[in-house]
């Protein structure tokens, strides 16, 4: 199938982020490891991941028809026989649809008995997510032609192979058949080592595992936090393996932008006035000059440090070394990432001893001792919430790691909401009485342990009936300036809301967003589906009737870097 969200949650499609040149790397995710190299996988990482297909973000097209891959009769003890599971199946598929081969897509069908049958298909709206096998133009040999993806036409064949060998499913794309040209690109040749991994089984068995490496082209290497040190000579691409988290965040360009064009100001005024803007906004400037210009004119040219407090693969730390930063910290980086990002640094020039990295720590300790100029964070998780005690870690910097008149990276945010119906998260978020439960009565027990907060959501794909417009809930402006013991106000704020209500039906949930103002130009809305970040909603113990026109009275309140948002029952 083609779906470009999956296409960019599994393979960094940019050759370079924040003025940094990515080239000569294939950043993919774990899942998105060819199963020949599945013996060099971590143990915890799977070849697949999954999705509620119908709620991803710009939808997806399904390039061929179904087709069965397995079929196990628990009645049957051969269904479970090594020779059963292990056995290479090949399935030819003809295109008929034109488009990017970014995934292979797998559901089941249950049968009970010969009346009874459950479906975890995309077409079924059920609990059950579909499982996801990503496509990397790593896979196939000749990937220098596939810059744009491993694009088909109607009347191609696309050949997958499946095993069922362990505990898993494996599923990928061994061949393609371009029909026009008579071109093949084939698949990566299975090593000695997963020759045995499959079995010593049927001349059959050996044979179909033929037909699937006809070609032996190893297109690099995986690295995990065990390798050693990436190549920087090597004419190949390498391949990296991140966790998907950060490659959504390499693949926001917006984000990722905003950011270097906020240090891009920044450098222009401490490096060209030689003067520090103390109000904690940062004029607005061009991004017109190069990445590599701005760090030859720069380099070496500026006393300014910066504390990248950022999890993963944070770029903002390097781009700020590549600006011409004097000392760049990182902290509480894994050694995965730490690995990575140190190769990125000497691949773009940054001399060596400019960027360190410590533990996950506010205290101005280091080689330089000292306090820091910028000191640069994300906000809010992926998932749409606050990062875990993300204000308080904002607060301690702001009193024990900034210097006098230094800058806060974001410097300010807002949180937005919206009331709406929704059976979907209803459904998901508690046990809905005894009914679904075939008499049981065990949803007050279940309940105890249902989430308030309900992550991951896309407003653009959920099934739900706003019921208010959108509306204003808090400030944050992290770049407040306290004196004493005085704590910022960001930290703890408190509010009633008095909304319109404009339609009727039964308030479920309150999904809320931020606006995070980089610096007083640089703007993001975690609500913009081309940024990394989704949403989430306060899920509703008791869903609230409400009639259009009528007012809506809510309570909001942040503690501990934690949205809490209740809506008061109305006498009738």
């Amino acid at each position: 199938m083609e779906c470009p969200d999956i296409r960019r949650n599994h393979t960094v499609l940019q050759t370079s982020c924040c003025g940094l040149d990515l080239s000569g790397m294939d950043i993919t995710s774990q899942t998105a490891i060819h199963p020949d190299t599945g013996d060099q996988m971590p143990p915890c990482a799977e070849p697949y991941s999954s999705e509620v297909l119908n709620r991803v973000r710009g939808g997806f097209s399904c390039l061929t028809k179904p087709c069965q891959v397995f079929q196990m009769d628990f009645n049957d003890p051969q269904t479970f026989s090594p020779e059963s599971l292990d056995h290479l199946q090949v399935f030819h598929l003809p295109v008929k649809h034109p488009g990017v081969v970014d995934a292979i897509v797998m559901w089941f069908d249950l049968h009970l008995d010969d009346e009874t049958h459950l479906s975890t298909s995309p077409d079924q709206d059920t609990c059950w997510e579909q499982a996801i096998f990503p496509v990397h133009r790593h896979h196939l040999t000749e990937s220098d032609c596939l810059t744009g993806g491993l694009q088909v036409a109607e009347g191609d064949t696309v050949v997958v192979s499946a095993t069922c060998r362990g505990d898993c499913i494996r599923m990928w794309v061994s061949e393609v058949q371009h029909h026009k040209d008579g071109r093949k690109l084939h698949c990566t040749s299975i090593p000695n080592t997963q020759e045995k991994q499959l079995g010593e089984g049927s001349k059959e068995h050996r044979d179909a595992e033929m037909e699937a490496s006809s070609c032996s082209s190893p297109m690099g290497l995986y690295h995990t936090s065990k390798d050693t040190p990436l190549s920087e000579t090597s004419d190949q691409a390498e391949i990296v393996c991140l966790p998907q988290s950060d490659i959504c965040v390499l693949n926001d360009s917006r984000f990722n932008d905003a950011f270097h064009t906020a240090l891009h100001a920044y450098f222009s005024r401490t490096i060209w006035s030689n003067v520090v803007d103390l109000t904690g906004f940062c004029a607005g400037d061009s991004m017109e000059t190069e990445g590599a210009q701005i760090s030859n004119e720069r380099t070496g040219n500026s006393d300014a440090s910066v504390l990248d407090l950022g999890q993963g693969m944070s770029m903002v730390g390097l781009c700020a070394a590549k600006l011409g930063a004097r000392k760049v910290r990182y902290s509480g980086q894994n050694s995965c990432s730490q690995k990575l990002l140190e190769t990125l640094a000497r691949r773009n020039g940054i001399p060596e001893g400019v960027v360190e990295f410590g533990p996950s720590s506010l205290e101005p300790t280091g080689s330089s001792g000292a306090l820091w100029d910028v000191v640069a964070t994300e906000l809010v998780e992926s998932s749409g919430v606050l990062r875990q005690q993300v204000l308080e870690d904002i607060a301690l910097a702001r009193a024990y790691a900034l210097k006098p008149g230094g800058t806060i990276l974001p410097c300010a945010a807002s949180v937005y909401g919206v009331c709406i119906q929704s059976d979907v998260l209803i459904r998901e978020n508690r046990v809905l009485g005894s009914e679904p439960t075939l008499g049981l009565k065990v949803a007050d027990f279940m309940n105890i342990f249902q989430a308030t907060t309900h992550q991951d959501i896309t407003l653009s794909t959920l099934s739900h009936k706003p019921l208010t417009e959108p509306f204003h809930i808090f400030n944050f402006k992290l770049d407040e300036e306290t004196h004493g013991d005085t704590l910022p106000s960001y930290l703890e704020q408190s509010k009633a809301l008095v909304v319109m209500a404009s339609d009727t039906g039964t308030i479920s949930a309150v999904p809320f967003w931020f606006e995070i103002w980089v610096d007083s130009n640089n703007r993001l809305s975690t609500r913009d589906d081309s940024t990394h970040w989704k949403q989430a909603a306060v899920v509703l113990d008791k869903p609230v009737h409400v009639k259009r026109g009528q007012q809506i009275i809510l309570e909001a309140s942040c503690q501990n870097s934690t949205m809490y948002i209740t809506v008061k029952e109305q006498e009738s």
